[in-house]
C-alpha cells in the first residue's frame, strides 16, 4: 500500500470550512495524487482565553 490519498479542497475552501483565521505557509493546490512526503495543509486548533483559534499550517513528512 502506498499511502496516498486525494486533496480536493483548495487552501481558501479549508479556511471558510474549518473557520480558520488565516494561512501559515505557502499551501499546495488541490492534488488527486498527494504522496506521503508532499507539503500538505492542516488546521491546528487551539483554545485562547475561552475562544477557539484556528489556523492553516502546512505540514510534511521528511523524506
Amino acid at each position: 500500500m502506498c499511502g496516498r490519498y486525494v486533496m480536493s479542497k483548495a487552501p481558501g475552501d479549508l479556511l471558510s470550512a474549518f473557520e480558520a483565521k488565516e494561512v501559515e505557509g505557502n499551501p499546495p493546490p488541490p492534488s488527486w495524487n498527494v504522496a506521503p512526503t508532499q507539503a500538505v495543509p492542516i488546521v491546528a486548533e487551539r483554545l485562547d482565553e475561552g475562544a477557539i483559534d484556528r489556523h492553516l499550517l502546512v505540514a510534511h513528512h521528511p523524506p
